[in-house]
């Protein structure tokens, strides 16, 4: 069922100029016009930002988030289909795809996990330092899973 079928004509008219604007500026913005690729940022930017932050949870992220995510955009305008997706959840994709990229830097690594683990059982400490070194592991191990399930909600 598409979105678009309860919608007055007024409305569903609207919707579809805005949707085949964007689709034109896409197309421009492939051939390299830099005003028409201007066009397409202020018409787009507040929602993919809004995406961006959602995800990043953080405003100075979801910036850099979306620095690359407009580059990607640039760089890849002439794959854009409209038979494919609408230009809204193309561009919305690749605003996700950037944000999980960074949030995957960020998780630490296995290896980085089993090093604190081989550290706990090593090196002889207090009893109150061993409880903080476990508390750490813990939080990675935890980070790491919480992150991985938030990519799919």
């Amino acid at each position: 069922m598409d979105w678009g079928e309860n919608m007055q004509p007024a409305a569903r008219s609207q919707t579809n100029s805005i949707k085949h604007g964007l689709s034109d500026l896409l197309a421009d913005t492939a051939a390299g016009d830099k005003s028409a690729f201007a066009r397409l940022y202020g018409m787009t930017t507040r929602k993919l930002y809004g995406v961006a932050l959602r995800i990043m949870r953080d405003r100075l992220a979801a910036e850099d988030v979306m620095q690359e995510a407009y580059f990607r955009v640039w760089r890849n305008a002439a794959s854009f289909d409209p038979e494919v997706a609408s230009p809204m959840t193309w561009m919305a994709s690749i605003v996700r795809h950037c944000a999980i990229d960074v949030l995957r830097k960020q998780l630490p690594s296995k290896k980085d996990i089993e090093n604190q683990l081989v550290t706990l059982q090593v090196e002889p400490y207090s009893l109150e330092r061993q409880c903080f070194q476990l508390c750490h592991v813990y939080y990675l191990i935890s980070s790491h899973l919480i992150s991985r399930v938030s990519f799919y909600d």
